[in-house]
């Protein structure tokens, strides 16, 4: 039983604690391998490729967001495709004034994976963007990630996407310390050789390397940089490219999403049974440490509870009830959020039980769920 404390112990720690860490060191000692993107002006022909589902009270602002960023519209293409959408969004995005707007209809809902394979086929320029509907860029956006692809080694860049609350209907009211912290993971991987995955809202890549993406992908934002990652270019983040984004409206809906999210990474184990070896996935480490380890914890935090109440020992018996009380704390949270209430340091042990939640349960919807099931948003 002891055994099993330290051995669960060792995953919680390094997972959330000791991996950050590590990454922090190495790049300290690490010189960066960060392109500098104000080195070149380079601006190449790109297409920016989105997919659109019943998004009507959206599209045609995304589309003049797209317009407005500072790059050459000569060389800007876009396309977009409607996924099946039963409202009146793939009539306003024709409307919509811009002569290198190609938009593409799939007759039923497929998903993103289909749209975006459908998509590329027209892609006829080096670079090809990434983004959704709901996002906005920066103006400076399309200019940043594609002055990182002026380096031949890098094969795709990521963005910086920006969170901002949204109080109503009971919003989450702090997603911006575990995105913080998840950025600062991808973007000290980055300096180190590649992030494992994109933010799908906002990433750029060479147009060459993509590869069509099975049916029914959850995470194609994983499933393709590790692609080209396979094909021996780096994927990198540019700080300095931003999009923005809201909150969920409830914590349902991150708690939602967050299983849906995770239950992709089981998927794209699958998918790509190459990413759980180390002789053949490049950065297996980043991929274990940061997707797999992740995936464990819930399991390894169980097993802490039940070792703890077992074992006998005053140590172990104090450590048993501070994780009582951390999770009574995390309920009280919970509870605060469900609201719509300012939690204050409630959100973190709150935040830290809901997403082991939604690992726990992504392992189950995974196994139980029918393939369309998967990347279906409800």
């Amino acid at each position: 039983m002891i055994f099993l404390f330290i051995i669960s112990m060792v995953i919680i720690i390094y997972t959330y604690i000791g991996y950050p860490v590590i990454l922090a060191l190495y790049n300290n000692k690490k010189s960066s391998h960060i392109t500098d993107i104000k080195k070149s002006n380079v601006q190449p022909e790109l297409t920016v490729v989105m997919s659109m589902y019943n998004a009507e009270s959206r599209i045609t602002a995304r589309l003049q967001n797209i317009v407005d960023t500072n790059y050459p519209l000569k060389k800007l293409h876009i396309i977009l495709v409607s996924d099946g959408s039963s409202d009146n969004c793939y009539n306003l995005a024709k409307l919509f004034k811009y002569s290198q707007l190609t938009i593409l209809k799939q007759i039923t809902n497929q998903g993103k994976a289909q749209a975006l394979n459908l998509a590329m086929k027209h892609v006829s320029t080096p670079l090809v963007a990434f983004a959704d509907v709901r996002q906005n860029y920066d103006r400076n956006t399309l200019t940043e990630l594609a002055a990182s692809l002026v380096d031949n080694n890098i094969g795709a860049v990521t963005g910086n996407l920006i969170i901002q609350q949204n109080q109503a209907d009971g919003a989450s009211s702090d997603p911006g310390l575990y995105w913080k912290y998840e950025k600062f993971i991808r973007f000290s991987e980055s300096k180190i050789n590649s992030v494992v995955g994109v933010t799908g809202a906002i990433y750029m890549m060479r147009t060459a390397l993509f590869k069509a993406l099975p049916a029914n992908t959850i995470l194609d934002d994983v499933y393709t940089p590790m692609c080209i990652i396979k094909q021996n270019k780096r994927v990198v983040m540019a700080n300095k490219a931003f999009a923005f984004d809201y909150s969920s409206h409830s914590v349902s809906e991150e708690f939602n999403r967050k299983v849906r999210t995770l239950a992709g990474n089981y998927q794209l184990m699958k998918l790509l049974p190459w990413i759980n070896s180390p002789s053949s996935n490049p950065i297996f480490w980043q991929w274990f440490s940061h997707k797999v380890c992740r995936l464990v914890v819930p399991f390894a935090l169980i097993i802490l509870v039940f070792s703890t109440y077992l074992i006998t020992g005053l140590f172990y018996n104090i450590l048993f009830v501070a994780q009582i009380c951390f999770y009574l704390l995390a309920g009280l949270g919970y509870i605060k959020m469900k609201k719509g209430l300012n939690a204050g340091l409630l959100s973190l042990p709150a935040t830290f039980t809901i997403l082991n939640m939604s690992a726990f349960w992504a392992l189950f919807k995974f196994l139980f769920s029918s393939p369309e099931a998967l990347w279906k948003k409800h």
